[in-house]
């Protein structure tokens, strides 16, 4: 059985596994359910914060680990009424708990940058090599990423935060990018490099540059 990261059961199908499963078979891949517990995730950050209900150090600050971890026990057991108790769960907990859900993704395929994409984003330099990358992912990637750095934006521009985008990326860096199945640990090290957090950086400072296109998931439209 594989360790580390790659060795989690998708959470979001954990009802379906069977005994005989490898847990390889089963880990979590990027599809709607698993979209809709981020999605979950970063509407309530985006809410407290434009509600007034900002907490310093948000992202960067962990939550109650039984907290957390309990938030996302709840979205392994039941995504739909996860979303109903979350509303009731403390910031700090809501945004460790949609870190651990940023790397429970990571599989073959990669993350929300996609395996497939991966040089584009660890070649970009500016907003043309950017936008390029992003129109290179598929569109529930993209959706997700645009969201993911909107959220960075809101929580920046809030000065109770005291968060940059600098500091954002510093804290999501090692979560977006892709480990390895064998020594995650040290590939988490090198991959969370200066050079990553810089293009992180560039997503959430030019968000609104980016992002120019707007799209909307497709429920009825099959996943890439």
């Amino acid at each position: 059985m594989g360790s580390g990261l790659f060795s989690k059961v998708c959470p979001c199908h954990r009802k379906h596994a069977t005994s005989t499963e490898s847990v390889t078979q089963v880990r979590l891949g990027l599809n709607k359910s698993t979209i809709s517990c981020l999605h979950a995730c970063m509407d309530l950050i985006i809410s407290r914060v434009k509600e007034g209900k900002s907490e310093e150090g948000m992202l960067r600050v962990n939550g109650l680990h039984s907290a957390y971890k309990g938030i996302v026990r709840d979205f392994h057991l039941s995504p739909d009424n996860a979303r109903d108790r979350i509303k009731n769960s403390k910031t700090h907990d809501v945004c460790s708990a949609f870190k651990e859900l940023l790397r429970d993704i990571q599989n073959d395929t990669g993350t929300l940058l996609t395996k497939q994409n991966w040089t584009l984003f660890k070649n970009a330099r500016d907003l043309e090599s950017l936008r390029k990358f992003v129109a290179s992912l598929p569109n529930i990637n993209r959706i997700a990423l645009e969201k993911l750095t909107l959220m960075c934006q809101i929580i920046c521009n809030d000065s109770k935060t005291r968060m940059t985008p600098v500091s954002c990326a510093t804290v999501l860096t090692p979560n977006l990018v892709l480990l390895d199945p064998v020594n995650p640990e040290v590939m988490m090290k090198r991959y969370a490099s200066v050079e990553l957090k810089k293009i992180i950086t560039l997503l959430i400072e030019n968000q609104k540059l980016i992002f120019t296109e707007r799209l909307e998931l497709d429920e009825k439209k099959p996943l890439l």
